[in-house]
């Protein structure tokens, strides 16, 4: 084949695909965002457990429902980085958290997760959560005279 019928092969194809019209759907409507501010969510969390009870009140709106009284579902979900890297633990179900801290001292990274249930999308905020144990932390002096 020469070069000259390769390169009017080509042509004719490239011809032919650009006759082709684009069918595509352009109705483009708005959907309603979950927008979760940084306020209510401080830098971090140091909490202890058994002991301390984590209250969480974030500051939500929704760009399409200014009332914020649709059709959502919350989540808040602590992930283990450490001792229990990657293991999710649920810890609410609710807007606000109120949670009296029973998670197993460690680092951890903690979820909210806000669904849209009428449109299934998902948003999320995420903050650093400490969780220590009231022994974790000091000294244990040993001796075999009162001295």
């Amino acid at each position: 084949m020469t070069d000259m019928r390769r390169i009017s092969y080509i042509l004719i194809l490239l011809f032919a695909v650009s006759c082709f019209r684009d069918l595509g759907n352009y109705d483009y409507t708005e959907v309603n965002e979950a927008i979760i501010a940084e306020t209510g969510f401080e830098q971090g969390y140091d909490v202890r457990r058994d002991s301390d009870v984590l209250n969480i009140t974030p500051d939500i709106t929704f760009t399409l429902d200014e009332a914020g009284t649709g059709n959502y579902s919350y989540e808040w979900v602590a992930v283990g980085q450490n001792f229990y890297r990657g293991q999710r633990f649920v810890i609410g179900k609710e807007r606000d958290l109120s949670y009296h801290v029973e998670l197993p001292a460690e680092e951890y990274i903690l979820y909210l997760k806000v669904k849209d249930l009428d449109t299934d999308m998902v948003y999320s905020r995420d903050v650093p959560l400490n969780v220590r144990s009231v022994n974790t932390l000091g000294w244990i002096l040993g001796g075999e005279t009162p001295d």
